[in-house]
């Protein structure tokens, strides 16, 4: 559970409450929190490489919070829909979220820059591998 802390504004106080985990589920996902660090500094490694290229290009590729909160959502509603049909795989998952969610946005001249940095945080999309 997640605790929401007691404040009080303008003399008005508001109470604690417990609210529970937004993406609890994926707790249960074994590997989960090694693929959602490298993931995460993917991330930050792509939204990096990708402001230094604005300043050449027309239409920069923007990476948000958005993206990576997406791409949970993804990841937690294909653990739902899967575990009930196939066996999950999470590293099917992470592959889909990474070309889904992030290499779609660069251009092909770009391309090959992004897939060393996914390289580089342990995920290979192009071999359709993640590293251990």
């Amino acid at each position: 559970m997640v605790l929401k802390p007691e404040i009080a504004q303008l003399d008005v106080e508001y109470a604690a409450s417990t609210v529970p985990p937004s993406h609890g589920v994926l707790a249960a996902v074994p590997g989960i929190g090694g693929a959602l660090e490298a993931l995460a500094q993917l991330h930050h490694s792509l939204s990096q490489s990708a402001a230094g290229e604005s300043s050449s290009r027309k239409e920069p590729v923007v990476l948000t919070r958005r993206a990576l909160l997406s791409a949970l959502n993804y990841l937690r509603t294909a653990y739902y829909d899967r575990r009930l049909n196939t066996q999950f795989d999470l590293s099917l998952c992470i592959q889909e979220i990474i070309v889904r969610y992030y290499l779609t946005r660069f251009p092909a001249d770009t391309l090959p820059a992004a897939l060393s940095l996914c390289d580089a945080v342990g995920f290979a999309p192009h071999t359709q591998e993640i590293a251990a």
